[in-house]
């Protein structure tokens, strides 16, 4: 059983159920193989519905610290309500991306809000190759692929890295970082931006 501290606990704003999502946690852990050692902090900010969309996966002190807003888990039909397929794929991608930063050769990668948006572009990416290869979880690959290619260049090169970073089992962050290298390369346009949508400040 993963060691989680879920915030908050019980939810107030939405109509999540928090035994739920502990169990949902659980499954997905255990799908993509966390260690069941590590501590993990679910910070799931309410106050952020849809459309802000968000996730941190990061790693202090060895406990995993994830973030979300909680229009990361709604369903988009049904405001304040969890969507349980949705809430599956994001909560295991932010779990395999939290254990790359532990043992999967990302830990000198830095803090998701200092990542470039190319950098977590691609990261994602990667990570939902290995969620569609272990099978179970409900992929939206063309909005996937809409959201590399907006900050990665709508390009052959970006196409092919897509399809390369989708299809490899293994890479380390130093490897991410050479795509990124390559895709800015031969992209001429100023590096795109998106309006950062961060923990907040004052939130443990």
């Amino acid at each position: 059983m993963t060691r989680l501290t879920l915030v908050p606990e019980p939810f107030t704003l939405v109509k999540f159920d928090a035994a739920r999502v502990r169990e949902l946690v659980d499954e997905c852990a255990t799908a993509v193989g966390f260690p069941q050692d590590v501590d993990v902090t679910l910070d799931v900010d309410e106050a952020l519905p849809l459309p802000l969309t968000s996730t941190q996966s990061d790693v202090i002190d060895g406990r995993a610290a994830l973030w979300c807003t909680g229009g990361v888990l709604e369903d988009p039909h049904f405001q304040g309500q969890m969507s349980e397929p949705i809430a599956r794929a994001e909560l295991a991608a932010m779990l395999l991306r939290a254990k790359d930063r532990l043992s999967g050769g990302f830990a000198e990668a830095p803090a998701d809000a200092d990542l470039s948006d190319r950098a977590r572009a691609g990261w994602d990416v990667y990570v939902d190759g290995r969620l569609d290869a272990i099978g179970g979880f409900a992929m939206r690959e063309p909005r996937r692929l809409y959201t590399f290619r907006l900050y990665a260049g709508f390009s052959d090169l970006a196409d092919a890295e897509y399809a390369r970073l989708r299809s490899t089992p293994s890479m380390s962050w130093a490897q991410l970082e050479e795509v990124v290298e390559r895709l800015a390369a031969a992209d001429p346009r100023e590096e795109p931006k998106r309006p950062k949508v961060g923990r907040p400040t004052l939130r443990i």
